[in-house]
């Protein structure tokens, strides 16, 4: 009989001396009725609330629909302790949903709201492709920077050449321009001609 009775006031003073360290409790008051309490992502109870949980530090948040782009929106860290409950009250302001986030298109700014976020793979992945094809159109741009280099040095290379061309053309030109022929003939007894060529 002693026994169980033991095990029993042992079970009880364990149950007793957890529950005084482990819980800590917070009573959530709002500027506006019909609120939801969050804590740590999950949601709790229509504000005003009594939450009770375990002691530390907690991601509270309290929101409240207005449409699928725009909700009243409240986020805090809140420090539960032991023994009695804190107060909070809380001053909701319009903001944006996660939808309403996305839709604005500041994928940074939605990343930093909700990280986590259904869209937040979609983002990633466009960021990626993005990524891909910046790259991809570098390297087009540089291998057509250098074709364009090489072309033009071809070119250039052509036009020496054709300019050498040229002046040796020129320049021969006025050389023939100066030639002069002397052609000195004779006949003979019997009407043939002879003679020699000699330059000028």
């Amino acid at each position: 009989m002693q026994r169980p009775l033991i095990l029993l006031l042992l079970a009880a003073l364990l149950l007793a001396n957890s529950a005084a360290h482990a819980a800590g409790g917070l009573r959530v008051f709002c500027n506006m009725s019909g609120a939801s309490v969050w804590l740590d992502g999950k949601a709790e109870r229509s504000c005003p609330a009594k939450i009770v949980s375990s002691a530390g530090s907690h991601t509270l948040e309290v929101r409240k629909p207005i449409d699928a782009d725009y909700e009243y929106y409240f986020k805090t860290q809140v420090n539960l302790p032991d023994g009695q409950p804190q107060k909070l009250d809380v001053e909701l302001s319009k903001t944006y949903t996660e939808d309403g986030w996305y839709k604005r298109g500041d994928n940074d700014e939605y990343l930093q709201h909700y990280p986590n976020g259904k869209y937040a793979k979609t983002i990633q992945e466009q960021r990626s492709q993005a990524q891909a094809q910046e790259l991809r159109a570098q390297r087009e741009q540089a291998e057509t920077e250098r074709r364009e280099a090489r072309e033009a040095a071809e070119a250039e290379r052509r036009a020496e050449r054709e300019a050498h061309e040229f002046n040796t053309m020129s320049e021969l030109a006025k050389g023939v321009a100066k030639l002069i022929c002397l052609v000195k003939a004779k006949t003979g007894d019997d009407g043939k001609m002879f003679g020699a060529v000699t330059s000028g």
